[in-house]
């Protein structure tokens, strides 16, 4: 964080006017409101705005979309996994009650992992990681999570990262940024094998920065078009803005090889001091929270959180 950081007035004005739950995130991110005014803008998200539209949507049997995985992005586990990116108060009662759903619903004893495919019963590091994200972002203790430790310990590839096709031979952007979201979750409620966590953590992160966040590390090329685009929500999907989001919840120091990302992000800033919403994953949806192309409020507010927190490192990028 750096005192020097200074949010447009006319831009935090506008992201006042936006979704309840942008203005908690404002306040908690960018206006370093007190926990008493936090916590009445968390509550009054639950009663009004995208969060409240999502859990008016939740089944009596506490399930989305009538699956539990699928389908995308309508089910139980991604509604969860945006009221989360979204912030909802972590006490709330009924995504404590679907998370634990998911919990019983996929565990797959043999292997350690939750999986919901029916049709192949194997490891799936990437479901798993984010589940464990959930599980302990919404408070849930359970000994099960500490078998989800080992078994992402023991799946972790050579280079660093992780993948969820257990056969390639080189970890996936994705699933490691999901790894390492999981982990940075976990280790706020348990010190269960924290010095090792801690460990792959740092290889994770250094298997992304030897990507420079988004390039091929044999050729330099970009790896995905996707990858440079503002998506929101980013879902399982990797990019530039979701991976430095990391960083900086992390509170892991700035490094030289963040910068080509840094300004492709700054550079994406339209001239009213705005970011755009540029990507929409496709797959069902509920309803949209922001319109593909217009200037995004969640987006905006990302980005300068981003800028706030590595201000004096990229300052010289934002003239």
């Amino acid at each position: 964080m750096n005192k020097n950081f200074s949010l447009d007035k006319k831009v935090k004005n506008w992201l006042l006017e936006g979704d309840p739950s942008v203005v908690f995130l404002t306040n908690k991110y960018l206006l370093n409101s007190s926990n008493e005014i936090l916590l009445s803008l968390q509550e009054k998200a639950e009663k009004k705005g995208w969060i409240k539209r999502l859990l008016d949507l939740q089944a009596d049997n506490y399930t989305w979309g009538n699956g539990l995985y699928s389908p995308k992005w309508i089910s139980t586990h991604y509604t969860l996994l945006l009221l989360k990116r979204l912030e909802i108060n972590p006490e709330n009662d009924k995504c404590k009650k679907s998370t634990e759903l998911l919990l019983e619903k996929g565990f797959f004893e043999k292997e350690n992992c939750i999986n919901f495919s029916k049709t192949d019963r194997g490891s799936d590091v990437c479901v798993t990681a984010m589940i464990l994200m959930m599980l302990s972002y919404f408070k849930i203790y359970d000994k099960r999570m500490e078998r989800f430790i080992d078994f992402l310990i023991h799946n972790k590839f050579n280079d660093g990262g992780w993948n969820c096709r257990l056969m390639d031979i080189h970890s996936s952007v994705h699933t490691t940024l999901s790894v390492l979201e999981s982990f940075h979750e976990f280790k706020k409620h348990s010190d269960y094998k924290k010095s090792k966590i801690e460990r792959m953590e740092s290889e994770g992160k250094e298997f992304l920065l030897s990507h420079e966040l988004f390039k091929s590390s044999r050729t330099g090329k970009v790896i995905s078009k996707q990858f440079k685009m503002l998506s929101f929500p980013p879902r399982w999907k990797y990019d530039i803005l979701k991976a430095m989001e990391y960083f900086s919840n992390s509170n892991t120091n700035y490094d030289e090889r963040m910068e080509d990302a840094v300004k492709i992000i700054i550079n994406k800033k339209r001239k009213d001091n705005t970011w755009p919403l540029q990507n929409k994953h496709p797959g069902l949806v509920f309803f949209d929270l922001e319109k593909t192309g217009s200037s995004s409020k969640i987006n905006t507010l990302r980005v300068n959180r981003i800028i706030k927190n590595y201000f004096s490192k990229i300052n010289h990028l934002l003239t």
